[in-house]
């Protein structure tokens, strides 16, 4: 037994723990017998089934048996646990591979791949960079930024995005090397009234998103409501005998949170223009407290005549409103319904010659459509010809001289255009200077 015990020492300290149970369960001959006949299979290369068999019937001895098989069970499992163990190396093996690869990319991406870092450093206009730029209404503000390369690597095509409305002023150099720096502007026009904030974009070639937004706010100081003023004239037309109103149109910046400003209109002269219920619009402004309104008020000519007028115009506010001393120049112009175009009509001719027919327009600008007929003229002198129509409110005529004229004269033509009424048509001969 000692013998056998020594042999298997160098193999492993399981099977000495092993043979110890062994001893107690099954005593110390048996155990040596055992030993002894599982050394000799081994040696003879016998197979670990075959052994509880053949020593079986050898020994005749069923504990000796009993105990060959509690060996080569209790080894069984202890063989089993090695190869499960070596099994779970190698699958812990090849379940951190992919995250070793996965962690070598990344270091390699961290350290080998050049990072682009930009720091924006605004210069113009000074002040905290979190605080609004005051500003007076429609004034250009100028912004200045440093821009500094913080990455390892140069940076070459910076652009600044144009997508504000703004304008650029000073645009990024071709390429700006590591730890560098460069200046680039752009200008805002402040609104009339309120806050106009904007996002500016820095992007560089190759790169999809920006990589860097500057920031300008612009406030103007504004107490409103107020009226947005305007450098176009207030030009109004009308249509002598058409009682279609013409809109007078202006804008204002008021408090979203109050009512209407404006009321209605104060016309002076007043009796001449009929002033019509005003009718409102509101439209979104930059700064939420406010709103942007545009009031339409129509107006019908009553008495003007044909032709311009001055009126001035002061709107009037609601009583709970602040007052207003601002005021309009209109000017009115009062067109004829009916236009003979052109008029006078000048036919030049050579003495001694006959002159060519030229074409005249009657224009019917009301909405009623009434024929104009050529009733009255020298016909001595000239024919009156119809030609096509060009719409529902132009009738052409062809002047046609008759015979050579030897001087300079005038002579009228009377159109007919309905509802007793009539215009007339000049017609003017005058000499040539081409021979």
């Amino acid at each position: 037994m000692s013998n056998s015990i020594t042999a298997l020492e160098g193999h492993s300290r399981h099977v000495l723990r092993l043979l110890r149970a062994a001893e107690v369960k099954y005593g110390f001959a048996r155990v040596g017998n055992a030993m002894t006949a599982l050394l000799c299979a081994r040696q003879h290369q016998v197979a670990a089934k075959q052994i509880s068999p053949i020593f079986a019937v050898v020994l005749m001895d069923a504990k000796q048996t009993e105990l060959i098989q509690y060996l080569i069970r209790s080894a069984n499992r202890e063989t089993g646990a090695k190869t499960m163990c070596r099994r779970n190396r190698i699958l812990f093996v090849l379940a951190i591979i992919p995250t070793v690869v996965t962690a070598l990319v990344f270091m390699r991406g961290v350290l080998g791949t050049p990072r682009i870092t930009l720091e924006a450093i605004r210069i113009a206009p000074k002040g905290d960079v979190r605080q609004d730029i005051v500003s007076s209404s429609f004034a250009p503000v100028d912004f200045q930024y440093r821009i500094v390369n913080r990455g390892r690597s140069p940076l070459a095509g910076l652009k600044l995005g144009t997508s504000c409305a703004c304008e650029i002023t000073a645009a990024p150099p071709g390429e700006i090397a590591p730890g560098g720096s460069a200046v680039i502007g752009f200008r805002l026009r402040a609104p009339y009234a309120g806050r106009l904030q904007r996002q500016i974009p820095i992007t560089v070639e190759g790169i999809k998103e920006p990589l860097l937004m500057l920031n300008a706010t612009v406030r103007v100081r504004f107490d409103p409501p107020a009226i947005i003023p305007t450098t176009q004239d207030h030009n109004l037309l009308f249509v002598k005998g058409d009682a279609s109103p013409r809109e007078f149109v202006f804008e204002t910046i008021e408090k979203r949170e109050n009512k209407p400003w404006i009321e209605g209109l104060e016309l002076n002269p007043s009796d001449t223009i009929e002033v019509h219920p005003r009718q409102l619009e509101d439209s979104v402004e930059q700064d939420p407290e406010l709103v942007r309104r545009r009031y339409r008020i129509p107006l019908s000519n009553r008495l003007l005549d044909v032709g311009q007028h001055a009126i001035t115009a002061v709107p009037r506010t609601r009583k709970e409103g602040p007052s207003i001393v601002h005021s309009f120049a209109l000017r009115l112009s009062v067109v004829d319904s009916v236009a003979i175009v052109p008029n006078p009509l000048v036919i030049k001719h050579t003495p001694g010659t006959q002159a060519l027919p030229l074409r005249v327009s009657v224009i019917n600008r009301t909405k009623t459509v009434s024929d104009a007929t050529p009733t009255k003229y020298d016909e001595d002198v000239l024919h009156v010809r119809s030609t096509d129509r060009k719409g529902s409110s132009v009738q052409t005529f062809d002047i046609v001289p008759l015979e050579q004229s030897q001087g300079e004269f005038e002579t009228p033509v009377i159109f007919d255009i309905g509802n007793g009424e009539s215009r007339e048509l000049v017609v003017r001969f005058t000499r040539s200077s081409v021979p």
